[in-house]
C-alpha cells in the first residue's frame, strides 16, 4: 500500500484552504466535461455552485493579489533562496492580470439565466442543487453533449480563477523563507 503525503510549505491558512478547495471543485467540473451521465453532471453543477459561493466573496481576489505581491517582495528580498524562475515568472505575469480583472471571478456566470434560475430555487435548501427545480430537470434531460458544452463554457468563464489557484498552489518556497 502506497501512502501519498501532502507537504505544506505554506501555512494552512484561509487562502491555502480555499485554493485547495477551489482546485478540487474545478477538477471535478473538468472531469465531468468528459462524462455523459446526468448524475455526474448534476454533481458538477453542485461543484459549480460551491465555486460561485466562494467567488462571490469580494475579498478573495484581493487576498490572492495581496499574497502574490507579498511573495514577489519576499522573493526579491531573499537573495540566498529565491523562487525557481518558472514559478517567479508565472507569479510576475499573473499579478497584472489579477490587477486588471474587474469585478468578481467568473462575473458572467453570476448573470447566466440558467444558473440564476436554478440557484434561486436552491436558496434556503441544503448545499446541493435541489432536484425540485424544473429548469434543472429540463437541463438533466437534455443531451449529454449539451450538458458537456454548458459545463465547458462555465469552466472557461472561471479560467482566471483556475489560473490564479494553479499559480498560487504551484509556488514552492524554501523552508527558511517563510
Amino acid at each position: 500500500m502506497t501512502q501519498d503525503t501532502i507537504c505544506f510549505q505554506l501555512g494552512t491558512q484561509y487562502l491555502s484552504k480555499i485554493a485547495l478547495q477551489i482546485e478540487r471543485l474545478l477538477l471535478t467540473i473538468d472531469e465531468a466535461c468528459q462524462e455523459q451521465h446526468p448524475i455526474i453532471h448534476h454533481s458538477a453543477l453542485n461543484a459549480l455552485f460551491e465555486i460561485i459561493k466562494l467567488a462571490e466573496k469580494p475579498e478573495i481576489k484581493g487576498r490572492f493579489l495581496k499574497e502574490f505581491v507579498r511573495l514577489e517582495h519576499l522573493n526579491n528580498k531573499a537573495l540566498t533562496h529565491p523562487l525557481p524562475n518558472t514559478s517567479f515568472t508565472k507569479l510576475l505575469a499573473h499579478i497584472p492580470t489579477l490587477s486588471q480583472l474587474t469585478g468578481r471571478f467568473g462575473e458572467t456566470i453570476h448573470t447566466d439565466p440558467f444558473i440564476q434560475s436554478v440557484g434561486l430555487t436552491s436558496i434556503g435548501h441544503s448545499n446541493d442543487v435541489e432536484l425540485c427545480s424544473p429548469q434543472l430537470w429540463f437541463w438533466l434531460e437534455n443531451s449529454a453533449t449539451l450538458r458537456q458544452g454548458d459545463l465547458t463554457r462555465w469552466l472557461e468563464q472561471l479560467r482566471p480563477l483556475y489560473d490564479t489557484v494553479k499559480v498560487y498552489l504551484r509556488i514552492r518556497l524554501p523552508h527558511n523563507a517563510i
